[in-house]
């Protein structure tokens, strides 16, 4: 029923793409230097094991499986370019933020970015993960959903932008609260305004009508 799709098989790690293996670097730097908390951490491992249940009991997968990217339109030149600036905002800026500030002694100033470049770096890589491991749609969505939420609380309700003071770098506690407000903007906009309302409805339809059975 799904002409796109292809068979389901093995995971193949060599379909995953350099973006994945450079999130995971990233991911995995900061985890390794202490940079990321706890919380965050035991969000990325009860997510990973809540997807497995969902992909083994409530959401199996079909013998033809498709990618959620091709769900959001690849080919789309709108799509693309709402994905390299989501990259480029998420991933790009407050990587390169946080390396200055290592570098030239800031670092708990630059640490106000380090949540939200953990999860979206985390995302970044379960998303592919599901996608080469063929799991279901609605699990492959939910990895979306789950860390665009936790970003967005992350964002609004646990960075304190008040907490960090230094007068010999306003400038550079501003570009950080900057980044922390346009990803607060940029995901919360992603979550409520393009996930919830648009591909949520098309992701279960695509499922259901290859799992009619379930209805």
């Amino acid at each position: 029923m799904m002409s796109t799709g292809r068979r389901k098989g093995r995971m193949d790690i060599r379909r995953l793409s350099s973006v994945h293996y450079y999130t995971l670097s990233i991911a995995t730097i900061l985890f390794f230097t202490g940079m990321t908390n706890l919380q965050d951490v035991a969000f990325l491992v009860c997510s990973i094991i809540y997807l497995v249940f969902l992909d083994r009991v409530v959401f199996p997968p079909s013998n033809v499986s498709i990618s959620l990217l091709s769900v959001f339109g690849e080919k789309n030149l709108v799509v693309g370019f709402y994905l390299v600036f989501s990259a480029v905002i998420g991933i790009f800026l407050p990587f390169l933020y946080i390396f200055e500030g290592v570098v030239k002694g800031h670092s708990q100033i630059v640490s106000i970015v380090v949540p939200n470049l953990f999860l979206i770096c985390s995302q970044v890589f379960m998303e592919g993960v599901t996608d080469v491991c063929n799991f279901s749609l609605p699990v492959q969505l939910f990895v979306s959903i789950s860390y665009n939420l936790r970003i967005t609380i992350v964002n609004w309700l646990v960075v304190d932008l008040g907490s960090v003071k230094d007068q010999n770098s306003s400038w550079r506690l501003s570009a950080g609260q900057g980044l922390v407000f346009a990803n607060m903007l940029l995901w919360t906009f992603n979550l409520f305004g393009v996930l919830l309302p648009v591909f949520l409805p098309k992701v279960f339809k695509l499922y259901y009508a290859d799992h009619p059975k379930k209805y």
